[in-house]
């Protein structure tokens, strides 16, 4: 084959090779974005916002909590001094997902309120203490963290602690078939252990942004 010919094949050859690149670029591009659509406008009909769950604080021992705080409890007695006799109101703490919360309700509908409302009526004589420590987006994982948190943070340990799982801990069971996951858990896996995958993820930030994309 004269020269020429040679080159010209050798070229025609790139030029396919660069145009099977970019189409699959496009079309990786393409799933990208319609999945980053498809998970957008969910949300936009679930929560009424773009955005997935709730808005959250970065903790290093529970790793995020609502950035609102605890939720208030309502129907709680009042705290005050009191006199020897009187009997020191127990305390009930109430962990959970956003059903025990009550990300999606008004202040005072949630599980502990309504049940602080029952034991504490006016024909008690015993007084009950609850706190509402339910995170929208946690599971049994997420709240067992918490728990040690609190815990440590908290002089007076409670009488009692009640759990409200089931939801979040199939859920994200089903989409990451691990026990160990949680909300957040690729995403959350992709930057800790992606740095060391491969050379490519000397990148950690690209990396990182894979690990965590739509698509996936």
């Amino acid at each position: 084959m004269p020269w020429g010919q040679e080159g010209e094949s050798g070229e025609a050859v790139l030029a396919a090779f660069g145009a099977g690149l970019k189409w699959i670029i496009l079309v990786l591009l393409g799933v990208e974005i319609f999945c980053f659509l498809a998970i957008t406008i969910t949300n936009l009909m679930v929560f009424h916002h773009p955005w997935e769950g709730s808005p959250a604080n970065y903790d290093a021992y529970a790793i995020f909590l609502n950035a609102e705080g605890v939720e208030p409890t309502r129907n709680n007695p009042v705290e005050a001094s009191r006199d020897r006799d009187e009997k020191a109101p127990r305390r009930l703490w109430f962990l959970g997902d956003s059903t025990m919360r009550g990300g999606w309700v008004q202040e005072g509908e949630t599980i502990p309120s309504f049940l602080a409302g029952i034991l504490n009526q006016s024909d008690k004589p015993d007084k009950t203490i609850l706190t509402n420590y339910g995170e929208n987006s946690f599971n049994s994982l997420l709240e067992t963290k918490y728990l040690q948190k609190l815990l440590i943070e908290t002089a007076k340990a409670p009488d009692l602690i009640i759990f409200y799982d089931g939801a979040n801990d199939c859920a994200y069971f089903n989409q990451y078939r691990t026990p160990q996951a949680h909300y957040g858990y690729r995403r959350l896996q992709g930057l800790i252990e992606s740095y060391r995958r491969s050379y490519f993820s000397l990148f950690k930030p690209l990396y990182g942004a894979l690990y965590s994309s739509f698509t996936l």
